[in-house]
This record gives C-alpha cells, structure tokens and sequence, in this order.
C-alpha cells in the first residue's frame, strides 16, 4: 500500500467554512488512507502553535492554499507560502472567488478548479468542489508514482551517479534555504551560522552574503550587514534586492547620500521597485524635501495599492506639510487595510493633535496602545493631550507608563514634571 501523502491546509480567517467544506469533501481520500490532512486547528491547548506549525509544513508533500482576497492579503498565509516554497513543497491553489491570483506568485502552478474557475460561480458550487477534489486526487496519485518508480525501469546514468557539483550546489542552495526558513521564525544567530557554513564552502555565493546581511541588519549590527550587502553586490553587480537593502541599512545610519544613491540604483536595475520608491521617499520625508517624498510614495502607491505602511509615510508627510484632510484620508486608509498596525492609529493621533482635536487624538492614541501596549511614544502623546484638556491626573499616569517602558525618554521624562505641577495647581485651587 502507498504511503499517505501529507497535505497542508492553509486559508485565511474569513475562509474557514470553505475550508471545512473541503475536509469534508477529502473524507473519502483520508477514510481510504490516501491522504493525511493538517490545518492549524489541529493544534491542541499547550502547543506552541508556530514551532507546531512549522513542524508539520516541513513535514508535508502538497500545501493547499484556499486562495480569496483575504488569503492573498493575509500575512500568514503569505508566511505559510514562502516556507512552502522554499522547501519545494507543491502548492495547489483552489480558487475561491474572484481575485487578483493571476498577479500573485500563485500564478506559476497549476490551479483548481479547472481553469481557474472560482468555486462561487460554478452552479451548483458542489460540481466545482468535486473538481477540486478529482485535480488532488491526480496530483497525489502523480506523486505515488514518482515516489514509487516500477521496479523494471532501467535507471538512468544520472540516477544512478549524479554529477558532484550539482549535489553540492543542491546541498547549498538547501543549506541558505534553511536559513531563510530559521529567519522567518525569528532564529537570528542560527540563521547567521549557516548562512556563514554557506560562505565559507562557496565564497563566491553572493545570494548567501545578501541574506546574512539581511540578518545582521535585523540585530542592528550595521556595519556587518553593508559590509555583506557590498559583497553581494561585487559578486552580482544587478543585484538590485542587494542595493535596496543596503541602502536601508545606510538610512537607518543616517548616511543619506549612501541610501539614496543606492536607492536610485535599485530603481534603475528593477523596473516598478515599490519598496525603493518608499524608501527613497522616506529619505526625502527625513531631508524635509516633502514635494519629492510624497512623489515617491505616489508611485510606491500606484505599484502597491494594498501596501498600509505606505499610506502611513504619505499620510506623516502630508501632515507635517499642514495638509491634514490628505493626512487623515491616507491614515484611515492603512487603518482598513490593516486594522491591526498601531503605528496608522498613532499617526492619526498625532495628526489630530496638529488639528488641536485633542479628544480625537486620545481615541486613535488609545488604540495604538490597545494593539500595542508596549507603544511608550503613544503613551507620552496621549499624555499631552489630556494636559490640553486639562487632565493631568490622566497625563501623569501616561507619562509614568512612558518612563517605565523606556527609561530615557526624555520627552516623557520632562512632561512628567510638567503634569505634577499642573495636577499640584490644580489641587491648590479646588
């Protein structure tokens, strides 16, 4: 008997019954042993729900990707995705609905149902399920065969003695691949050690360099990571991911004649660089050039319509130009893209501040906190605007909760003070 082949689930929130109908249209394969299904409400109480997870995508032969517009926009499955990918897992997107697959990187493999015709226009959808059932049913029974090669085939001379350097060059890829994944999970050191394994067989592998840069620059070890950046880019000189990220690096060092003469070259070697645009833009935002920054987040924007953090920068900078109703516009914006990114919700206050709206600066400050309540600059910019309106007692709390979050932040450190002595007024005079 065959072997069961593992399958991976993945679908966003807003999905789940799609999925459950799926599991149930699969019950005859896994009834009859052909298949092991795992989605992540297969975890129990106690586990450690990403190790877990990781455990059992490492573990799969075919991922299935439940594909609307919310998978696409959901990070998890983008994260679930590219760890599939870069341990050659077999995605198989089953199309859901109407959606801007065919312009994501889901458009390289052969989708279901048939044509890529949604599931919700088929009629009744239960024809459409079954189709999506018999495309995973051959594509388990294809892997068997392969898995299973009849025993009176004739091995090649390749199968039977492949070339060394191809092993190698395999091994290696399979190694920077291992790091990517440890990346992901947020296993920085081990990630750099194999990435410098990768180095010091292959000295000559610029793809390597580039990813330990990436991980020195994630421990903010600066001049580790432009060193490897720089490397990459002697190894591949159109190594355009290379010079945009070095020249994020040389931002974040305040060297901003480095950055933005990498971010041009990025733009030059990469035709539509949304993450250059952006960057550049916020080179331009830091160098009080706002014309030239809100250009560049224009044309982040056109490329990458769906990008929150963009509409972020634009909103800060329309805002610190004094164009408020612009800035209001593009926060709330990456507020519906992305209801979870506290730093939209502080812009917002900020820009309300700038209004002298400060009650509503106190709603949006308070929902940064709620979604991040280790957000010390929120606590500090609530805390004076409830001084506006004359609230030091609620100030002064804030302001405590700044300080205790960082130590040294100055700001918080001196409107304390202030507060106390408003509060201490204040008492005087009732």
């Amino acid at each position: 008997m065959s072997e069961k082949v593992k399958v991976f689930i993945t679908y966003a929130r807003e999905d789940v019954s799609k999925k459950d109908e799926l599991i149930k249209r699969l019950g005859v394969m896994k009834r009859n042993g052909l298949i092991s299904l795992w989605h992540d409400k297969e975890l129990i109480a106690g586990d450690e729900w990403e190790a877990d997870l990781l455990e059992n995508l490492l573990d799969s032969d075919f991922l299935l990707h439940l594909t609307s517009a919310s998978s696409l926009d959901s990070n998890y499955c983008n994260k679930e995705l590219t760890l599939a990918l870069t341990k050659n897992i077999k995605p198989i997107p089953v199309i859901l609905e109407a959606c801007d697959w065919q312009n994501d990187r889901l458009n390289k493999f052969q989708v279901l149902p048939d044509d890529g015709t949604p599931i919700n226009e088929w009629n009744p959808e239960s024809k459409g399920w079954q189709n999506v059932v018999d495309g995973i049913r051959k594509a388990i029974h294809k892997m068997q065969r392969q898995k299973n090669p009849s025993s009176n085939t004739t091995p090649t001379p390749d199968s039977v003695s492949p070339d060394p350097n191809t092993a190698n060059s395999i091994d290696l890829d399979s190694a920077i691949q291992r790091g990517n994944t440890l990346m992901m999970f947020g296993q920085i050191d081990t990630a750099l050690t194999v990435y410098s394994q990768v180095i010091h067989l292959d000295p000559d592998n610029a793809i390597a360099y580039y990813n330990r840069g990436r991980a020195y620059r994630v421990k903010n070890q600066y001049a580790k990571a432009i060193a490897d950046y720089t490397q990459a880019i002697r190894l591949k000189q159109d190594f355009a991911s290379a010079y945009l990220n070095r020249g994020v690096v040389y931002r974040l060092s305040n060297e901003y004649t480095a950055a933005m003469t990498d971010f041009n070259t990025a733009i030059e070697l990469e035709y539509g660089y949304a993450e250059a645009y952006n960057n550049r833009g916020l080179v331009y935002d830091t160098l009080q050039e706002y014309d030239k920054a809100i250009a560049d987040f224009n044309e982040a924007i056109k490329l990458k319509p769906q990008e929150d953090y963009v509409y972020i920068n634009r909103g800060n900078v329309y805002a610190l130009s004094g164009r408020y109703s612009e800035a209001i516009a593009d926060l709330k914006e990456a507020t519906r893209l992305n209801p979870e990114n506290a730093s939209a919700y502080y812009s917002l206050g900020n820009t309300y501040t700038g209004l002298g709206k400060y009650d509503e600066a106190i709603i949006e400050y308070t929902k940064a906190i709620e979604l991040d309540p280790n957000y010390n600059e929120a606590y500090n910019n609530r805390g004076n605007a409830y001084l506006q309106l004359r609230r030091p007692d609620l100030a002064l709390e804030d302001f405590n909760k700044a300080i205790e979050l960082d130590p040294n932040n100055i700001a918080a450190i001196q409107n304390r003070t202030l507060a106390q002595m408003s509060l201490d007024l204040l008492q005087l005079t009732t």
